[in-house]
């Protein structure tokens, strides 16, 4: 048996087998309630991190507002968001997962009334304090590429001082995403913040938020899931602390306490919390210039994934649509590869060329394995060939497979692009799996081709069956990155017919 070879094709499997259950794994999926429906038993943090008992009440009705990217309802209770219907490409999109706390509640159990706006697209709201002074709430919100406004006024009516005990802010706890993701939510929901450089370094860090954490600087602090984002850019000044909370569905949330303060007669205080609360569109995020885009995870091979979707955005714009912007990518990939693959396939028309003699080997050095790997590995020298040489352009696409997975799967320009026909939505799986069985049909046929022949049954039975466990590798993969492999397998099979019947030529420095 050719030990070698049946080595390459064991650890290449390991290679995908192992990537593949690193990148589906699945953590525990509890139920999440629809778009817009009151996640169950979900309640307020409160002083400690935990949640109260009881859970806090919700509103008779919702206080509507049609803003520039979405149709808004405030809870009056608290004033806080209590629904937040994002419209997105495939369809409106609820973003605040109860409408009790909602989110950037204060005082959840004083209710607010409407009050006069003072810009377009705002809602206001005002209460009065126990204590005797007046809150009033304004959110405002702006077009893309702008930040929100939440603007909390205290004002002393008396003619004596008053004093505002610490208050606080609630982010979540939960934010709210597509109906496809809903099963994976929670799994992939964070509490984030990002802070300024580490001494010595450059770039701000992006840390998990934990609930040890102590208080510290911050750029801005955050909640997000694989496709949205509630992030808040509270004043250092104002707030002493955050803390992370925890709702009773084990969503997360961030709790923002404001320091105390002593109010003049007929003394107003204001305090402006800019937030952005819609989907991590990577090139307005770039735009903002307030570093939201360090919240997309493009994982282990981070600069190749922005780099991609840099190059396939601007595929996109030249053919109107990101299916194609993907095939011309890997046409450019493979084109760059040539070199590598036409080394492959001489290396495998090498070893097809001395099979023969490998078997003799191997019948000749049955008993002694030490010998037989001298033998094979003497007569691999005096030929000039590699049996592992087949498999680096594959693993040098790795990298590559594994930030295009990452982009498809978290940017949020990729979610719901249509190519063609049945695919509707290339960061989502081929309903129909089309595109896996053609993909695989394709990866037979370059067997065949390619196939060196072997005398021992399990490794050609392995070889046969590589096809199939691709295909059900993929099944479940977004549709664009099946697209991708499927136009590379179509790629390398047309090169290798093409080269195949040129005979000695393809045997590079065999003899």
């Amino acid at each position: 048996m050719d030990r070698n070879l049946l080595l390459a094709v064991v650890l290449s499997m390991a290679v995908y087998v192992g990537w593949f259950a690193y990148m589906e794994r699945v953590a525990p999926k509890p139920a999440v309630p629809a778009a817009g429906a009151p996640a169950a038993g979900a309640v307020a943090p409160h002083e400690g991190g935990v949640v109260p008992s009881a859970p806090p009440k919700a509103p008779e009705r919702l206080l509507d507002l049609t803003a520039p990217q979405a149709a808004v309802g405030f809870n009056p209770n608290g004033a806080s968001i209590g629904s937040y219907r994002f419209q997105g490409p495939l369809g409106l999109v609820e973003l605040v997962p109860a409408p009790a706390p909602g989110t950037f509640s204060t005082w959840p159990g004083l209710a607010f009334k409407p009050a006069a706006a003072r810009w377009p697209h705002s809602s206001a709201f005002e209460a009065k304090h126990p204590d005797g002074f007046m809150v009033r709430k304004e959110f405002r919100f702006g077009a893309r590429g702008e930040l929100n406004l939440l603007r909390v006024e205290f004002k002393n009516p008396e003619r004596k001082p008053l004093d505002v005990p610490a208050w606080e802010v609630n982010l979540g706890p939960g934010l709210g995403t597509v109906a496809s993701e809903q099963a994976d939510n929670l799994s992939t929901m964070r509490a984030i913040a990002l802070f300024p450089p580490a001494e010595g370094k450059k770039q701000p860090r992006l840390e998990v938020i934990d609930e040890d954490d102590k208080p510290r600087d911050w750029k801005w602090l955050a909640i997000d899931n694989r496709y949205f984002m509630l992030a808040a850019f509270p004043d250092r000044r104002d707030f002493s602390t955050y803390q992370r909370v925890t709702g009773a569905d084990k969503t997360p949330g961030i709790k923002l306490t404001a320091s105390p303060e002593r109010l003049a007669p007929g003394a107003v205080s204001g305090h402006d919390i800019p937030f952005y609360l819609g989907p991590k569109d990577y090139p307005v995020f770039q735009e903002m210039k307030q570093g939201l885009e360090k919240a997309i995870d493009f994982g282990w091979f981070d600069s190749i994934g922005r780099g991609l979707l840099w190059v396939m955005r601007y595929l996109k714009n030249l053919t109107g649509n990101y299916g194609w912007a993907i095939i011309l990518l890997t046409v450019a990939l493979q084109t760059l590869l040539f070199p590598l693959t036409l080394k492959s396939i001489q290396s495998a028309s090498t070893m097809r060329k001395l099979q023969p003699e490998l078997t003799k080997l191997q019948q000749k050095y049955a008993k002694d394995p030490t010998r037989l790997n001298q033998e094979m590995m003497a007569l691999y020298r005096a030929r000039g060939a590699n049996p592992m040489g087949g498999c680096l352009p594959m693993l040098l696409q790795l990298p590559v497979f594994v930030a295009l997975f990452n982009a498809l799967r978290n940017a949020w320009e990729l979610h719901g692009s249509p190519w063609i026909g049945w695919i509707h939505d290339l960061s989502a799986q081929d309903p129909y799996y089309v595109l896996p069985v053609i993909m695989g049909g394709v990866m037979f046929v370059q067997n065949k081709v390619m196939m060196v022949p072997s005398a021992d049954p399990m490794q050609a039975k392995m070889m046969q069956f590589m096809p199939l466990i691709f295909v059900f590798m993929f099944l479940k993969f977004p549709s664009g990155l099946v697209l991708y492999w499927l136009t590379s397998s179509l790629i390398n099979a047309a090169v290798q017919l093409a080269l195949t019947d040129r005979g000695p030529d393809l045997q590079g420095g065999a003899k």
